[in-house]
């Protein structure tokens, strides 16, 4: 996983066994050649589907960039606040 840092597409299957919930991301298109490190939701075991929202108007994207455990740390405090927001 540590590995495939800069490819959150790659590191996403392992999510499940990183958060209890979570399965895999919704990942905002990119043009072909563009790793695609932007995602706009999160899904959970059950197939349901949550937007991320961080209380501001307009749509909110997640950036998974940087270090895999920084993007990681960061996607927890997303999923918190789009749960609680």
């Amino acid at each position: 996983m540590l590995s495939n840092g800069k490819y959150p597409v790659k590191v996403a299957k392992y999510l499940k066994a990183c958060f209890q919930a979570l399965t895999n991301l919704e990942f905002v298109k990119e043009p072909p050649g563009k790793i695609v490190t932007r995602a706009k939701g999160m899904y959970d075991k059950g197939k349901e589907y949550v937007e991320f929202d961080n209380g501001e108007e307009g749509v909110t994207i997640y950036q998974a960039q940087g270090e895999v455990e920084q993007w990681l740390t960061d996607l927890e405090f997303m999923m918190k606040l789009s749960l609680y927001t």
